[in-house]
């Protein structure tokens, strides 16, 4: 049982180490949160647009009944 609150606690340092570089990072350019916000947007809307033309990835059969 002490072995599992000592992982538990080293991974909370971790964490808390990698949210303290992020909040630094941050700080020092504030424009990083802008790109933060937007950056999966865009990924959805490019990968959603190559997928949409890539056929036979999902298994579910096209408007003419075939995959492919």
């Amino acid at each position: 049982m002490a072995r599992l609150a000592e992982a538990i606690m080293e991974y909370g340092t971790e964490v808390h180490a990698v949210a303290d570089a992020e909040i630094r990072k941050l700080r020092h350019d504030p424009s990083e949160i802008l790109t933060r916000a937007i950056q999966p947007a865009i990924w959805l809307v490019l990968f959603g647009e190559v997928m949409a033309q890539v056929r036979g990835l999902s298994g579910i059969p096209c408007a003419g009944g075939h995959n492919g």
